[in-house]
This record gives structure tokens, sequence and C-alpha cells, in this order.
């Protein structure tokens, strides 16, 4: 378990490094190496259960996402369909081990946050307007 964990992490730097300095195709092989990796350590689990698949699920979407934002701009609302998957996922995951009690104050800030950041990128997103809404909407519901 410990090697597989320092496999993710030091692909996960190799990437890092090469996105700041190193070659184009380190970026492209590092990239879903890494992802592909923490499958791998995912998957070791002793006993897998019903969240533990959503997880590895949501770790599958977000390899598809993070392939996808590889490729030219027109595959950009493909990416994004693949992240907001994997964030449901993951909701679905924490949702399923969590008891509902409602405190105002957390979705009021979460609210404020998102209207906030949207109102900032809103007049860059042109086309990608509705689908980065949802995005950031999801990613303050998980």
């Amino acid at each position: 378990m410990l090697w597989s964990f320092l496999a993710v992490l030091f692909s996960g730097w190799l990437y890092v490094d090469a996105t700041y300095r190193g070659p184009q195709w380190q970026r492209w092989l590092f990239k879903p190496v890494t992802l592909l990796l923490l499958v791998g350590l995912a998957w070791q689990a002793p006993v897998l259960q019903t969240t533990d698949y959503l997880i590895l699920a949501g770790l599958v979407a977000t390899l598809v996402g993070d392939a996808l934002t590889l490729l030219p701009r027109q595959q950009m609302l493909y990416a994004i369909g693949a992240f907001f998957l994997s964030h449901l996922l993951y909701t679905l995951c924490f949702a399923a081990s969590m008891t509902m009690t409602f405190f105002w104050p957390i979705p009021l800030t979460l609210l404020i946050i998102g209207a906030a950041l949207i109102g900032i990128i809103w007049s860059r997103l042109e086309d990608l307007r509705w689908p980065v809404c949802t995005f950031i909407g999801m990613t303050l519901v998980m």
C-alpha cells in the first residue's frame, strides 16, 4: 500500500513539475497516469462497499474529464460534463454516510460564494456560461 501511495505522489509531482517547466509530453503522460495510479490505489481496498465503488466511478469520471481537457477547446463541454458526473458521484458517496441536519449559515455562505464567483467570471465564459454555472452549483453542493 505504501508503494502505491508513493507512486501516486511521485507521478503527481512529475505532472506538476512538467506543467511549470517541463516538456508538453510529460504533462500529457503524467496527468492520466497519476489518476490511473490513484484508481489502482483505491482498488486495493480489502473490502469494497457500495460507497467505495462510487469513489472509484468518480475517479474514472475525473480521469475522463482530465483527458478531455488535454484536447482542443471544442471538447471542454464534455470535460465539464465528466467533472459534473464525478462531483455527483462523490456527493452521493459522502451523503450516504451523513445524517441530514440543516445549519443555515453554511448553505447561505456557499450560495454567496457561488454567486460572487459566477458574477466575477460571467463575462469571460461566452458559450460555456450555463454549463460552468451548473458545475459551480454541483461543486458547492458537494
